[in-house]
């Protein structure tokens, strides 16, 4: 059944704004547009990511997609962080204990200073 234009864009966008923080995988994606808008094939919603990344969304892995501007950098490439960190503009917010994080940020800026 055809769908109404736009529709399965707005799904793809509404799945992924759910998941930020993280990425989604096509099927991840396509699950969640097939609940909000009706059984979509999986290829519809691919044709609609690739021309769209990067522009809209940025390619985390292989078939992992998430949306550009909400995306968290992969575990491996962290350094020695011990909390998650998320970054959007010029906005971080950290996920850590505040007390401790702060502690660590007046150390870091007394040693570099």
């Amino acid at each position: 059944m055809r769908k109404r234009p736009g529709e399965v864009r707005d799904a793809i966008v509404e799945a992924l704004s759910g998941m930020i923080g993280s990425s989604a995988s096509v099927t991840e994606i396509t699950d969640a547009v097939s609940r909000k808008v009706g059984t979509v094939a999986p290829s519809s919603v691919r044709s609609y990511l690739r021309p769209n990344t990067p522009t809209l969304f940025s390619k985390m892995d292989r078939a992992q997609y998430a949306l550009k501007g909400f995306e968290v950098e992969p575990a491996a490439s962290r350094s020695d962080r011990s909390q998650d960190q998320f970054t959007f503009g010029k906005a971080t917010l950290v996920h850590a204990d505040c007390m401790e994080w702060l502690r660590e940020i007046t150390q870091l800026d007394t040693c570099s200073g």
